[in-house]
């Protein structure tokens, strides 16, 4: 008969009452029990003992069964021995885990799990079991019946009423938690399944007629397929961080379009690039493995001072106003070389302060050193791609991390720019630490001296008398042209006044230096600083589709003339009065140009270099009617755009009847007839000057080098 078996809501209540005495038992006890074995295993064992010991006792059920009134017994209503009891537990812990066995219990005849079948057992309820003992009993008193029943209603209705307060409890506590976990894992399956879509796609890109973003759409994916292929964990942080920088000069020229929608562009351009080489299942799955370990690892690597250095490089989220290092136009490996050394030189600083709070606290405190061993590993292992020998020597074991922050304080940050030397002293531009002063020991070298101020990133410097002209960025925002006062006895500089201005070059041209022309992003201004304290601006040229800025400013000082370089054109000006009287646009161009002029023989050269194009041109004209320069010498150069990037703007000098250009790591020496005749080594030469028989270069990170230039 069907009403001797428990239902399965009595089964539940039974099961959640066992539940929560197990749990308050390890709650109580826990403090107590033996931890060899570990407490799940020792939750499995107590679990075990307490149900097969009950179920095969007299009572024939746990507490729980006991309170709401069913038994577990044999087919024949007989108590069930220990192994049989055993079975039983175990095959049902299986089954918990799945869950769907326990539904059985509403279909079957008799009301089974599936441990129940397996075990041959059955549930039944206590009251119809008693009433059936009861009245086949040669004792039957039909009122100790009712008395037996009527006890064991009542304390089924009262864990019926305590099961419906806890689990309405439960529900209103877990039902937001509910919803949530439903609807993010509709949002991450749908993510998911866009993710694997977005691998088969090609994406409709803009380049909105660019050559600067195709210039690094080309380098992102250079990147791409770097990651693509990458194993080591190393190769993946780099290659992931080549992407990154690639990705965000793109998004910070759309920017500069007018582009809304910057970021949505932006990644149909990472899409693409990453589609072109993962080609098939194993690179797709590949990429996936190099995301997923970068995620992995986000505190590792320090994902958030990644991220910082990259946004301080691109400039993507910060001011116009403030110079982004996507505008110097330098290819995703040097844009590395930039972010790994200021990387480096933070982590550690920040892995030798961690060290500190490990040493300040218990031997045993298990995280942290866990933390500062994984940190001493990773940049063991990222160390030895560094091109910086202090870096190498630390990752081979000749010296420590305390060695090198104290010996690579100073280098690590060194990134000089300009120079201008004066009697045997040196006043170096530098574009993270200020503006500096060197000096030449008795033996000849150069030695570092003082920082006369911090407040500026120094990328142009230049000295008449005791005034001071410099072009920087501030610390905080914006970039300046700036006049100070230099007090030769105190070694000190007075900041005199300063005009805001996003540069690149600029011009003295009268004789007395009282009036300057100021080249750069916001295309021209003409300034009056023939008093230093008060800059006044006389005239200001404004960028417009044609003329987007100025690359390179030259003087022909026997005509009066000015030219100016822009990306898209060579102009040319009348200087009357000390003002400027424009001519017309001489021809048009695309990419990064340069100008160097001969006063000797009155010829000017450009040097043009188009983003993502092979070779460079370089030309020769006569100036003899100033105002059509007619060209009599072209030659094509054997060196792509990369190659030039490195250097800064104004690279390329005419000095004693020879032309000077200076590219990633040379100085290109040519004859005036454009003939290549000598190359020098200059690894990353930003700016060059002259100096009696030699050649001095500021080379960032590398400082200040001499070259020996007699012929």
């Amino acid at each position: 008969m069907t009403s001797l078996y428990a239902t399965f809501w009595l089964r539940v209540a039974a099961f959640f009452i066992d539940i929560l005495l197990i749990a308050f038992f390890f709650y109580i006890f826990k403090n107590f029990l033996p931890q060899i074995i570990g407490l799940f295993w020792i939750n499995i064992l107590f679990s075990w003992l307490y149900f097969a010991l009950f179920h095969s006792s007299s009572w024939k059920a746990t507490i729980g069964k006991k309170i709401v009134g069913i038994q577990v017994v044999k087919y024949d209503g007989e108590r069930i021995d220990f192994k049989q009891a055993s079975l039983r537990y175990f095959v049902s812990l299986i089954s918990t885990t799945l869950i769907l066995p326990y539904l059985s219990i509403v279909f079957t005849k008799r009301k089974q799990a599936i441990h129940d079948m397996l075990a041959k057992t059955v549930v039944v309820d206590a009251i119809t079991s008693t009433k059936d003992i009861l009245q086949n009993s040669e004792n039957f008193n039909e009122q100790e019946q009712s008395k037996q029943i009527k006890k064991i209603s009542l304390k089924r209705k009262l864990v019926y009423i305590l099961l419906i307060i806890f689990i309405g409890v439960l529900l209103y506590t877990i039902f937001p938690f509910v919803v949530l976990f439903i609807a993010y894992s509709y949002m991450y399956i749908e993510k998911d399944l866009s993710y694997n879509k977005s691998f088969h796609t090609l994406y409709q890109e803009r380049d909105y007629n660019d050559s600067r973003i195709n210039f690094y759409k080309k380098e992102l994916e250079r990147s791409s397929k770097g990651l693509v292929n990458a194993k080591g964990v190393v190769d993946i942080f780099e290659y992931d961080t080549k992407v990154d920088l690639s990705l965000e000069c793109i998004e910070y020229y759309m920017k500069d379009n007018n582009e809304t929608e910057w970021i949505e562009e932006g990644s149909k351009y990472a899409n693409n690039a990453r589609n072109k080489f993962a080609i098939n299942n194993d690179l797709i799955k590949n990429v996936k493995n190099n995301a997923d370990n970068m995620g992995r690892n986000f505190y590792l690597y320090d994902l958030n001072l990644v991220n910082g250095i990259q946004s301080d490089m691109t400039n993507l989220w910060g001011d116009k106003s403030n110079q982004s290092l996507c505008e110097q136009n330098l290819s995703a490996n040097q844009l590395y070389d930039v972010f790994l050394t200021n990387y480096l030189a933070q982590y550690i600083e920040n892995h030798i302060s961690s060290n500190k709070r490990k040493s300040s606290v218990s031997d045993n405190h298990q995280f942290l050193q866990h933390k500062y061993k994984t940190e001493k590993e990773w940049l063991e292992k990222i160390t030895k791609k560094s091109s910086l020998d202090i870096y190498k020597q630390f990752s081979s074991g000749k010296i420590t991390l305390e060695d090198v922050l104290k010996d690579n304080q100073f280098k690590a940050s060194l990134e000089t720019t300009d120079v201008v030397l004066e009697k045997k002293e040196f006043i170096v531009a530098d574009r993270n630490r200020g503006i500096e002063l060197w000096n030449i020991n008795s033996n000849n070298t150069v030695h570092f001296q003082k920082i006369l101020t911090d407040k500026y990133k120094a990328l142009r410097i230049k000295r008449v008398n005791n005034i001071l002209y410099v072009a920087a960025n501030g610390k905080q925002r914006g970039s300046f042209f700036l006049i100070f006062s230099y007090d030769e006895n105190t070694k000190s500089l007075t900041e005199l006044d300063k005009v805001q201005m996003r540069f690149r070059d600029w011009k003295f041209f009268d004789k007395n230096k009282k009036v300057a022309i100021v080249g750069g992003y916001d295309r021209m201004l003409i300034l009056d600083i023939s008093n230093p304290k008060n800059i006044k601006i006389i005239r200001k040229e404004k960028p417009d589709r044609t003329n987007n800025m100025s690359f390179d400013l030259v003087i022909n000082e026997k005509t009066n003339k000015l030219y100016e370089i822009t990306r898209r054109s060579l102009n040319i000006f009348d200087i009357k009065n000390n003002s400027v009287l424009k001519s017309k646009v001489y021809y048009s161009l695309k990419g990064q140009n340069s100008l160097a002029i001969s006063q000797e023989d009155n010829t000017l050269y450009t040097l043009h270099m188009m983003y993502g194009k092979k070779g460079s041109d370089l030309k020769k004209y006569s100036l003899d009617n100033p105002n059509k320069p007619k060209l009599i010498l072209s030659k094509q150069l054997d060196m792509n755009y990369e190659d030039w990037s490195s250097a800064f703007f104004a690279n390329m000098k005419i000095h004693k009847d020879r032309l000077y250009i200076a590219a990633k790591n040379n100085i290109y020496i040519f004859d005036k007839e454009l003939n290549e005749i000598q190359i020098r080594k200059t690894p990353n030469i930003k700016y060059f000057y002259f100096q009696k028989n030699k050649i001095i270069y500021t080379a960032g990170k590398n400082g200040l080098v001499f070259l020996d230039n007699r012929h």
